[in-house]
């Protein structure tokens, strides 16, 4: 940051702009349902197969699971029990039936044959409302290094379908079409692939991912991530205006006391290309320019070796977007986080006595998770200093129930730069 720091005091400053949009949600689309027909037996590990659809692509730790990897040296961790949904917290899709010495699957109950046959292998099935696919994304297990090796994606137009409209084939490390790359990672493997599709597959509503091979003799599946996202790049000339309005107390670098902010981002993309036009059935967000669109925004500027150093501004939610048909520009508005509590009620109707507002705000933060599945927060130990000897929310906002808490005891609450619900008093 002292790079940074020293760019900023220049007289010559030269500024960049960068915003990323994922045009494909799935908390926009509540019809995603994910299966397999083998999953892992442990509680945390069946539950979070639905991890794989929430754009997520990274395994944070290193967790214990007995398949001939577990070493008891301190360096794994447990499960993290029902908690799914917190930050550190990604384990995606884990079967539970452990391939032979070469990475496959056998045939049940024919232990010496190497035959592989389709009800042998481990099989990942998404559905969901009716959407185009653009690209395929698979993504296996960074922390490991572990990765499929061989296998078949199957897109159906109708989830009811017995036959599929695209059949998808990578063998032994071989596929048309196909790049394998890494994200971030512990171990040096690239664990991703990736293909686009050209043409796009229109009104699809099912995909089948079927496990051929693995990466590693005797574990397991480790699937982080097989939802198909389409996330966009936008910098520099792509940008012509980015405004950032920050609820903050100029003296105090804050919010006041007994405050709650919402922070919005104005954006205006150019669109001489017209791929923000509505009619433009040949744009690869075609049917996508909808509210909702997660927007990630970052400010850059030049440091002394001439590279440039990106500070992230936080993650926004666009409202409607404003495309004319003839203009040159798109645009939206967006809000954080905050914006999405604000348009979700919190029902339960329950008298609680003696109650401190640590324990009150994650009754409520625990029930918003409910419908705001990657909602993220950490509540100030401070607000277990005060306690309530009754306390009850008539049916209200989320965002009503957490400015009535952090009134009550002359606190904040706002979302950082990370995206993480922050309450407290000292913050």
């Amino acid at each position: 940051m002292s790079d940074v720091s020293n760019a900023c005091e220049e007289v010559i400053r030269k500024f960049h702009g960068k915003v990323e949009i994922t045009w494909t949600d799935p908390y926009i689309d509540a019809s995603i349902a994910v299966s397999a027909n083998d999953e892992n037996y442990g509680h945390s590990l069946s539950d979070s197969i639905e991890q794989v659809a929430n754009l997520k692509e990274i395994i944070p730790k290193n967790w214990a699971h007995l398949d001939d990897n577990f070493k008891a040296n301190g360096t794994f961790y447990p499960a993290p029990g029902t908690n799914l949904t917190a930050v550190n917290n990604e384990i995606g899709w884990w079967g539970g039936i452990r391939c032979n010495s070469n990475g496959e699957w056998i045939e049940s109950g024919s232990p010496t044959t190497t035959t592989i046959g389709p009800a042998a292998n481990p099989i990942l099935t998404i559905i969901f409302a009716s959407r185009s696919i653009h690209a395929i994304n698979v993504v296996g297990n960074n922390y490991l290094g572990e990765y499929p090796v061989s296998f078949i994606v199957r897109i159906y137009t109708l989830s009811g379908d017995a036959v599929p409209v695209l059949t998808e084939t990578v063998t032994n490390g071989v596929g048309a079409g196909w790049s394998r790359s890494k994200v971030i990672v512990t171990d040096a493997t690239a664990v991703k692939w990736i293909k686009s599709l050209d043409p796009v597959i229109g009104s699809a509503q099912k995909m089948e991912l079927e496990i051929v091979k693995w990466s590693t003799g005797f574990r397991v599946v480790k699937i982080a991530e097989f939802y198909t996202s389409i996330v966009e790049t936008y910098t520099d000339n792509d940008i012509l205006s980015l405004k950032l309005t920050e609820e903050s107390d100029i003296a105090e670098g804050t919010i006041p006391i007994g405050n709650i902010s919402c922070n919005e981002l104005d954006l205006k993309l150019q669109n001489i290309d017209d791929q923000f036009f509505i009619g433009n059935t040949d744009s690869p967000i075609y049917t996508l320019l909808k509210k909702n669109r997660r927007i990630r925004a970052w400010i850059g500027i030049e440091i002394a070796n001439g590279s440039t150093e990106y500070i992230l501004l936080g993650t926004f939610f666009s409202g409607d977007w404003d495309a004319p048909e003839l203009a040159t520009f798109a645009r939206t508005s967006a809000r954080d986080r905050m914006e999405l509590l604000r348009t979700s009620d919190f029902e339960i109707s329950e008298l609680y006595e003696d109650i401190t507002l640590y324990d009150l705000a994650g009754l409520v933060l625990d029930d918003a998770v409910l419908k705001i599945p990657d909602l993220v927060y950490n509540i100030d130990i401070t607000l277990d200093d005060f306690t309530l000897p009754y306390a009850w929310f008539e049916k209200q906002s989320y965002f009503q129930c957490i400015k009535d808490i952090v009134g009550a005891c002359m606190g904040r609450a706002y979302m950082d730069r990370n995206d993480v619900l922050q309450l407290g008093t000292d913050l």
